[in-house]
């Protein structure tokens, strides 16, 4: 009995082993991702944000309702091919990162989902356009894919609720938000008023009380 208890033991003991062994093997390989993936996602902010990939985003918007002309990108005026191009193989870009697990793809739908998937809308049209212009025009036998990477993505926004995915994703990593007036009542808050100082008198200032011990002459041997 005291044998088969201690064979309990030992396999319990090894079992504990093997599950902080995979455990922690799990916890390095993420941390790997992570800081691999940081200095890709820090670049991707930084263009993501900057004034020139704004000005082509409101560029494109431009675009919304309008018909595509015949010869895809190519036939779009000067202006608006060049954002078409510097915005959509960005968005391709993303795509990839997300298809072949670079970087999670949360990250990249939690700060930039919904705007992928609005310009997306806009610019659908003039994508399968582009396809079709250039299944007529490339010599056969190569393959006329285009943004598929950025069609991935989209699709994967979609997937995750749509216009909903960045928000879905915030919550599911608990990100907080204010309540309605919740900063206004915290900055409004009123000071406590400190209890009045105590001041006491200086000695020199205190009344000197007279001695009623006698005074006598020093004694003179």
């Amino acid at each position: 009995m005291a044998a088969q208890t201690l064979t309990l033991i030992s396999v319990f003991i090894a079992s504990c082993a093997v599950a902080v062994a995979v455990w922690q093997a799990r916890r390095t390989a993420k941390q790997a991702e992570q800081i691999r993936s940081l200095p890709i996602i820090s670049e991707a902010f930084r263009e993501w944000r900057s004034t020139e990939f704004r000005r082509h985003k409101n560029v494109l918007l431009t675009l919304d309702g309008t018909t595509p002309p015949d010869g895809g990108f190519d036939a779009l005026p000067v202006d608006i091919q060049e954002s078409a191009y510097i915005w959509c193989y960005f968005c391709e870009y993303l795509g990839q990162l997300v298809l072949y697990e670079i970087v999670p793809e949360e990250m990249i739908i939690g700060f930039a989902g919904t705007q992928i998937l609005q310009l997306w809308g806009v610019l659908e049209p003039f994508i399968k356009n582009e396809r079709e212009h250039r299944l007529q025009t490339l010599p056969p036998g190569i393959p006329p894919g285009f943004l598929a990477q950025y069609e991935h993505l989209v699709a994967r926004i979609v997937e995750r609720g749509g216009s909903r995915a960045a928000e879905d994703i915030r919550r599911k990593h608990s990100a907080r938000s204010l309540t309605p007036g919740g900063l206004v009542s915290i900055t409004s808050v009123k000071s406590q008023p400190s209890p009045p100082k105590v001041c006491l008198p200086d000695a020199a200032d205190l009344p000197v009380r007279e001695s009623n011990v006698e005074q006598h002459d020093p004694i003179v041997p």
